[in-house]
């Protein structure tokens, strides 16, 4: 029905919103080097690519709405997937814990 496909796009439309606007705050913050560390360029531009998984995941599951709302549904459902794509692939995260001084 219209109403899942008026609540699905508003929904969708305001977390483009949001990611659109976390993309823009990393990239001011990347453009002024009294607001970031010194050494954290590399880890503001996977920030910044990351952010930008939302909007367009937002924007397939809006198209999709139009066809198919369980799929539509779907890709909201693989925001989190579409990540860690953008962020830079699937690899694994290597964590290690700190050294006893």
């Amino acid at each position: 029905p219209i109403s899942y496909r008026t609540s699905l796009v508003l929904y969708a439309t305001s977390l483009a919103l949001v990611g659109v606007a976390q993309a823009s705050l990393v990239r001011h913050v990347q453009n002024h080097p009294r607001l970031r560390a010194a050494d954290s360029s590399e880890e503001l531009a996977q920030i910044h690519r990351r952010a930008w998984a939302v909007p367009c995941v937002c924007g397939l599951a809006i198209a999709l709405s139009w066809v198919s709302q369980p799929a539509a549904r779907i890709a909201l459902l693989a925001i989190p997937f579409a990540v860690r794509v953008f962020e830079g692939g699937l690899r694994r995260r290597r964590f290690s814990l700190p050294k006893e001084p």
